[in-house]
């Protein structure tokens, strides 16, 4: 009888095999990318939502959860003097643009999580499950967002529960701008598709700007030294505050306010 490859078995099975792997989502070109941005910019533009601040999630975890769409925080800053929100937008907001670049804003945790139903792939595996959390819980950070926060993933909090209806949760705790942490749990179903999302706020606000930046030279040293202090304390978050409040100050505090600043930077070495 003769013999048969144990190669050509492979081969011959292979497309069958194939077959059963889930295509993965293709991830955004560095094109794609730069069109996304300018995409994104547009509709600041065209929305007069020039005064937020738009920066990229570009982070890991939330592009190996979805990596044909670039997410996008929109905040704008409410301290010491709220600024205006144009129509359909939050203080807090996310922009996510898929490959059709067109850009759609997200600023509810409902929102949130029909965009994450929609995109998520199939949670087939823990280590999908996990992935799938900590990208969400990055992202639902971000609504959070006031410009003074730092967040940073508490992977050892991630976990999965269950077997085939499966819960993943996620924890990002709050490094910066306050203390506690926002913690995410997702179910899935039996096919892995992604059914609620349940958010636990613990985020407790820190310091913020008032009017410490006028007080740097108050006739009062203990009102002084406590300007100070909170100023430090917000570190380089304070920086658009400080330069707001130093192209309008005497030549007396804006001294004060570049010492100050010089203060945050040596600290930070």
């Amino acid at each position: 009888m003769r013999a048969v490859c144990p190669l050509a078995l492979l081969l011959a099975f292979a497309p069958a095999l194939a077959d059963d792997v889930e295509p993965k989502q293709a991830k955004l070109t560095r094109e794609q990318l730069e069109k996304a941005e300018t995409a994104v910019k547009k509709l600041v533009e065209e929305t007069k939502a020039q005064n937020a601040k738009l920066t990229r999630l570009a982070d890991v975890h939330v592009e190996k959860a979805v990596p044909s769409t670039a997410l996008y925080s929109l905040t704008f800053r409410q301290f010491p003097v709220a600024r205006p929100l144009p129509k359909g937008y939050k203080a807090a907001n996310l922009v996510t643009v898929a490959k059709d670049m067109k850009p759609k804003v997200i600023n509810t945790q409902k929102e949130l999580q029909t965009f994450f139903e929609s995109h998520l792939p199939a949670c087939t595996s823990d280590a999908k499950c996990k992935e799938a959390a900590r990208a969400v819980a990055l992202a639902a950070a971000e609504l959070h967002q006031d410009g003074y926060y730092t967040f940073q993933l508490e992977d050892d909090s991630t976990k999965v529960e269950g077997d085939k209806e499966k819960t993943s949760k996620a924890k990002v705790g709050v490094k910066e701008g306050g203390t506690g942490y926002l913690e995410v749990a997702l179910k899935f179903d039996k096919a892995g598709k992604l059914v609620s999302v349940e958010e636990t706020d613990k985020i407790k606000r820190g310091i913020r700007p008032i009017c410490q930046a006028t007080k740097l030279l108050d006739k009062d040293p203990v009102v002084r030294a406590m300007a100070e202090q909170c100023i430090i304390v917000m570190g380089r978050a304070a920086k658009d505050y400080l330069d707001e409040q130093k192209a309008k100050a005497s030549p007396e505090l804006k001294k004060e306010i570049e010492r100050v600043w010089k203060k945050i930077l040596e600290s930070d070495d």
